[in-house]
């Protein structure tokens, strides 16, 4: 072909290559920030493994938003005051808690809707967490991880009576009862963590009567004193007036609960011993790894197989109040860390020993220890996920459930009295108006 016949197509294809270089320029979204910008961050302290991975999304957010810098800052007054400072801090840590719906229902804090579309939260957010952490068909907070609620129990005792895990609540009174007959005690409850043994009423009201209602019951549109709440509390006061469960629970703090499951400790630890504890992962941190490899755990069983299934999940993400004084730097780094590259950073870098669940169930599996996949089938599919009891309650009712409960555990026969307390405190969150019973 001549020379001048050729200039066309070269002049074409060079004409391309300029327009497909421009076209990839554009596709790279210009930084947020032309200026310099300070995003203050209010933190959880929940280890450095936390800090490090946070530490970790910071910087790679860095490489795209090289303007906006981090001033890291540990809760040290309650999450609302933070919400009255003028600024306020542009993102603070949080959990779907009742300080958050307290705060939405304030419009304090910024509606994050929008970014859940952009980061495709809504797809790849299971449904049951885009329930527990919506108000009024709106977003208003950025998961990030979360961590499940099971029934931690020693390996190797259950092996030396031929156990396994139940599905049933008959098959784990079976349980219970061979453990006795066995002389092992079958339970240890934490009654100095009202928190943490408060999951046992959680339980019991989903697995008896259903997340709808006992979340009806958790926002003050139900009285504890209904019969499907007397019927969960007969169930509980049954398993500690029956001798299932460590003698004086009220004496008994988390780590002290979790130290009476271990056998392995050649008579060091001391105290009782018991077989089987209901617990969320995130106390799990504060028992030594020798000690850890001689639990497993299974889901809580079901009571009646007409209800539909729900679980505990403990919470971690972020949210925004929407007064803050750097917006759209904000939005900039929620929906990086929102999104399937920044989840996967920060699962990346809390390794294969973290207890927490990414949100997204979009991440690479391998990912994720053999012990944080067996969590994920625990609450993966699940329809409804509610938080614990006493997250959800309004922190102004917790001495008041406090109370009640350290009764209730002394006095396990006084059923009605510990429901009537229960209501008192509902009717005084009502009138006070730390509940909106409507």
């Amino acid at each position: 072909m001549h020379l001048a016949a050729r200039w066309p197509i070269g002049l074409c294809i060079m004409t391309l290559l300029l327009l497909l270089t421009q076209c990839g320029r554009e596709a790279t979204p210009a930084p947020v920030a032309a200026e310099p910008v300070e995003l203050t961050l209010i933190s959880f302290d929940i280890g450095n493994a936390w800090t490090a991975a946070e530490d970790y999304t910071f910087t790679q957010f860095q490489t795209r938003e090289p303007n906006i810098t981090f001033n890291r800052q540990r809760f040290n007054q309650p999450p609302q005051r933070y919400l009255t400072l003028s600024p306020p801090p542009d993102i603070m840590t949080s959990g779907a808690y009742s300080f958050l719906t307290q705060a939405i229902q304030q419009n304090l804090v910024l509606d994050l809707t929008e970014l859940w579309a952009e980061t495709g939260l809504r797809e790849a957010f299971p449904a049951g967490f885009q329930q527990l952490s919506a108000y009024e068909g709106k977003q208003y907070y950025l998961p990030v991880g979360y961590a499940w609620s099971a029934i931690y129990y020693n390996r190797a005792i259950f092996d030396q009576y031929g156990l396994q895990p139940p599905q049933s609540w008959d098959e784990f009174m079976a349980i219970c009862d061979t453990l006795l007959a066995n002389g092992e005690t079958p339970l240890v409850l934490a009654g100095q963590d009202t928190w943490l043994a408060m999951l046992w009423f959680d339980y019991l009201d989903l697995r008896l009567n259903g997340a709808t209602f006992h979340r009806a019951l958790l926002q003050g549109q139900m009285p504890y004193n209904d019969s499907r709440v007397l019927a969960v509390v007969e169930q509980w006061s049954q398993l500690l007036r029956n001798g299932y469960v460590m003698e004086r629970p009220e004496g008994i703090n988390d780590l002290t609960s979790l130290l009476a499951l271990v056998r392995d400790d050649k008579g060091m630890l001391g105290g009782q011993k018991a077989v089987m504890t209901l617990v969320s992962p995130f106390w799990m941190t504060d028992l030594p790894d020798k000690f850890q490899a001689e639990l497993d755990f299974f889901r809580f069983p079901t009571l009646d197989p007409a209800v539909p299934a729900a679980e505990v999940v403990t919470t971690l993400g972020y949210m925004a109040p929407n007064s803050g004084a750097h917006l759209p730097a904000t939005l900039a780094y929620l929906g990086y860390v929102g999104s399937k590259e920044g989840q996967t950073a920060l699962a990346q870098q809390l390794g294969k020993g973290t207890i927490w669940v990414p949100a997204r169930n979009d991440l690479d599996p391998e990912l994720f220890s053999a012990t944080l996949k067996q969590g994920t089938e625990i609450v993966r599919d699940v329809p409804d996920l509610v938080s614990p009891f006493m997250l959800t309650l309004p922190n102004e009712m917790w001495p008041l459930i406090d109370r009640a409960f350290e009764r209730f555990l002394r006095e396990p026969d006084q059923i009605e009295e510990f429901i009537n307390k229960l209501e008192e405190a509902r009717q005084q969150a009502v009138d006070e108006g730390w509940l909106r019973a409507s």
